[in-house]
């Protein structure tokens, strides 16, 4: 099985441009304004079939994956609808944007599940505390990365060519 969770699910998320806990601990960033604890899961074995679900206190929205823009506006819409959310428009605008870039990773990695349980979301922007990935095949990162040192491709950019007998060019 390969599920990433803790630290590794949180690199997992912020190579893709995700915002993740902060290395302080504090959500300063995100300012006072309409701050939001929400959950946020990618259920592939929903009756209708592969879901997102969002969950703010007791309530939650659901829609079919994978999620379009709109999509991701009715949600929110329906999460205002129930005083689950503010409708305020800078905070429906960024969650908007975390469930449709969700949406995208999702697919994009062919993950079997994606749990996001909480994401601190504000005014200001969002911050994922805590993640779980379920990739159905070995992530596309895994492993140790090669050590390439001046050794040909790009990794020798800084390095002088060798003339291999001609003369170097005049400037």
């Amino acid at each position: 099985m390969n599920v990433h969770t803790g630290t590794a699910a949180l690199s997992d998320l912020e190579r893709f441009g995700l915002t993740v806990h902060p290395v302080d601990g504090t959500h300063e960033h995100l300012g006072r304004r309409h701050r939001t604890k929400v959950r946020i899961s990618i259920d592939p074995a929903a009756p209708l079939g592969p879901s997102m679900i969002v969950g703010i206190g007791e309530g939650e929205a659901r829609r079919l994956m994978p999620l379009s823009p709109f999509e991701a506006t009715t949600m929110v819409d329906e999460l205002v609808a129930r005083g689950l959310l503010v409708g305020n428009e800078r905070l429906r605008h960024t969650v908007e944007h975390l469930l449709a870039r969700l949406s995208e990773i999702y697919s994009e990695l062919a993950l079997r599940s994606l749990t996001v349980d909480p994401a601190v979301v504000s005014e200001a922007g969002y911050c994922i505390d805590a993640a779980s990935l379920d990739y159905g095949h070995r992530p596309p990162h895994a492993g140790k990365a090669k050590a390439h040192k001046d050794v040909g491709g790009r990794d020798n950019v800084g390095v002088q060519p060798r003339p291999h007998g001609r003369p170097p060019l005049a400037r």
